[in-house]
């Protein structure tokens, strides 16, 4: 037992010595503070890096020979070549790193230069590229052309795609489009800048096929499956104003008036506490006509 301790203890060792160093590098190796002290410094770190990777295959296979659980437990464990198998991964990708800062220390020792700006971005472009394609495990999943990095159509499938196709389709198919869709790209409040154009995009793609397609079938006078489509649509996007509006429409037409103010205060109370607004003065115009329902 002690042995499996001291086994336990080295080998967590060598993976917390591993982790710390790699994120000193991710640290340190940023164009605002590359300076010759810090080309050299990563060098070293990368040194250290590499070693307490070496630990950690050692104490790993030290433990599987002689811990209590013996070879047997740990080689026919899946975790272990899940483990392996993303180990071999951030191995094979530190590489190109290494590489870049071996060559960076030489040039400084060489000429005084430090690395370029475009150099530093390439080495972390090209190390994350890799490490992404690795994960993905799809040959041509990721292509790069013209500096631009994007998903292969006939590789990859995406559900924003998937409801663009929906709603190109002739004629619309709103039932597809309904089921891919899932609210706001990447949530209201935690989406980063670059995808708030193609949240707003799909949104508003989202709201005009839904309310096309219940008009279509108020002008048919069919208001119980405009009705069921609004609200549908609604426990997917519970902002959209402009529905709730037609659902109330729907719900008074078919006689349900204590429905249709159910669904304008909870609209009102939704709008409240997530954008901080009153509904619109179009909203309050059919509330209005409730009470002579």
């Amino acid at each position: 037992m002690t042995l499996e301790a001291i086994l336990a203890y080295l080998h967590l060792l060598a993976i917390l010595t591993m982790v710390v160093f790699i994120a000193s590098e991710a640290a340190l190796c940023r164009v605002e503070w590359l300076n010759a002290a810090v080309v050299e410094r990563l060098a070293k770190v990368d040194r250290v890096y590499g070693i307490a990777a070496l630990a950690v295959i050692a104490t790993g296979v030290a433990r599987t020979w002689w811990g209590v659980k013996g070879t047997a437990w740990y080689w026919t464990n899946p975790l272990l070549h899940v483990k392996l198998a993303l180990f071999v991964i951030v191995g094979v990708t530190s590489i190109f790193p290494t590489i870049a800062f071996l060559r960076w220390r030489k040039q400084l020792r060489a000429t005084g230069a430090l690395p370029a700006e475009g150099d530093v971005a390439k080495t972390s472009f090209d190390t994350n590229l890799y490490r992404l394609r690795k994960l993905l495990d799809a040959d041509g999943a990721l292509t790069l052309a013209e500096g631009k990095l994007s998903f292969a159509r006939d590789v990859v499938w995406l559900d924003t795609w998937a409801f663009d196709a929906a709603l190109d389709a002739d004629p619309p198919r709103v039932a597809d489009a309904l089921a891919l869709y899932r609210g706001a790209f990447l949530g209201l409040e935690t989406a980063p800048p670059w995808a708030l154009a193609l949240r707003d995009r799909l949104q508003a793609r989202f709201i005009r096929s839904v309310l096309a397609a219940g008009q279509a079938h108020e002008n048919a006078g069919d208001f119980t499956a405009a009705r069921a489509l609004y609200e549908r649509a609604l426990e997917q996007d519970n902002l959209a104003e402009a529905i709730y509006r037609r659902l109330m429409i729907c719900q008074r037409e078919t006689g349900d008036a204590a429905g249709a103010l159910t669904t304008y205060r909870r609209c009102r109370e939704l709008l409240s506490i997530v954008l901080g607004r009153k509904p619109a003065a179009d909203t309050e115009a059919i509330r209005a006509t409730l009470d002579r329902a």
